[in-house]
């Protein structure tokens, strides 16, 4: 559902999203910097995901207008699923259209839930 009102809330004319849920406090800048870089070195993807140790992580990237061959409108489709729509569905479903951007960065897979998930400090 967040994903579907932060879509929502922004301009059609936006072409480009980055969905990161807000706890993953530990994801680096250069993460971010890199993964819109491998977007743009990939004009053929619609969908681009950071990995860390074999894990897919956040920033997820993805092109909001209609894309690929045959078409796909990332946008539209986001806001016109169900309610029980998660954003692991949307890249299992393009998974032909995803690129899976190894990195170094830990934080990328790591999420902040509970006080224990500050244990054991994150290294790197």
């Amino acid at each position: 559902l967040s994903v579907r009102c932060g879509v929502a809330a922004t301009a059609a004319e936006v072409s480009f999203f980055l969905i990161c849920p807000a706890d993953h406090p530990w994801l680096r800048p250069e993460t971010v910097a890199g993964l819109l870089a491998a977007a743009r070195a990939h004009p053929d993807h619609s969908l681009f995901q950071p990995v860390h140790g074999g894990r897919g992580g956040h920033p997820v990237g993805l092109r909001a207008r209609p894309h690929g061959t045959p078409p796909v409108d990332l946008r539209r489709e986001i806001l016109s699923a169900g309610s029980a729509w998660t954003l692991r569905e949307l890249l299992h479903t393009h998974a032909d259209r995803l690129l899976r951007w190894p990195c170094g960065d830990p934080g990328c897979v790591r999420d902040l839930d509970t006080p224990r998930d500050l244990d054991p400090p994150i290294q790197g």
